[in-house]
């Protein structure tokens, strides 16, 4: 009798919430991304002119809207040395789904006084 065989085909996906750059079509399908939807996580906003940075801000009424994607394992090793510089972080959405963001690892010197609470 043999015995079923785990299907080593099938590649095992996390969730990833992205910004900035990855909310183009090119850029998730160069990193794989599949099943994008609209989300937002809570009290994360982009700082920066040109290449946007994600940064955690203790305030009410602030959100970062960006697309929740699905990811390949196998991908994370190029993800991170892209994301170089930044910490990938477990975040929780408004739709409570659980993720992964890449987010300033500190403040940079960002001035959090400047984010209101709504």
């Amino acid at each position: 009798m043999t015995g079923m065989m785990p299907d080593k085909t099938k590649e095992e996906y996390e969730k990833l919430f992205v910004y900035g750059i990855f909310l183009g079509e090119g850029m998730r399908n160069a990193y794989e991304m599949k099943n994008p939807s609209y989300s937002t996580v809570p009290q994360y906003v982009t700082v920066g002119e040109g290449i946007v940075q994600a940064v955690k801000v203790d305030a009410k009424g602030v959100a970062l809207t960006g697309l929740l994607v699905d990811v390949p394992k196998s991908v994370w090793p190029r993800l991170d040395r892209l994301e170089t510089g930044y910490s990938r972080v477990r975040v929780k959405t408004h739709g409570n789904t659980t993720a992964f963001m890449y987010a300033v690892a500190n403040d940079g010197g960002y001035n959090h006084s400047t984010v209101k609470s709504y």
